[in-house]
């Protein structure tokens, strides 16, 4: 997968999470999450998050960091359904109070 993804291989800080995308007969993708920034200005103002809140709150915060669709997979809206079944899977885990530093 890194030789089809356009900036290569590369290695994120803190927790991760790397899953390969793979239908019955082939493997459609890969998606990485990782822990999110420390502070982003732009992240705070936009969810109104003081230091409190931050602190109360970035465990359970994940970056998108990487999300591959090969490109010679001919369907129809693959990402809409790979994202949904993604964001699908990470909702529950978050609803149980379960953070990204203990998957």
């Amino acid at each position: 997968m890194e030789h089809e993804y356009p900036r290569g291989s590369t290695t994120f800080a803190g927790a991760q999470v790397r899953n390969l995308i793979h239908s019955v007969c082939e493997y459609l993708g890969a998606v990485e999450f990782s822990a999110a920034a420390l502070y982003l200005k732009v992240r705070e103002n936009w969810m109104a998050w003081d230091h409190a809140k931050l602190s109360e709150h970035l465990h359970r915060a994940v970056n998108l960091n990487r999300f591959l669709i090969r490109p010679d997979i001919v369907r129809k809206k693959p990402a809409n359904r790979i994202l949904g079944i993604v964001f699908r899977r990470f909702g529950p885990i978050f609803q149980r109070g379960m953070d990204i530093r203990r998957m």
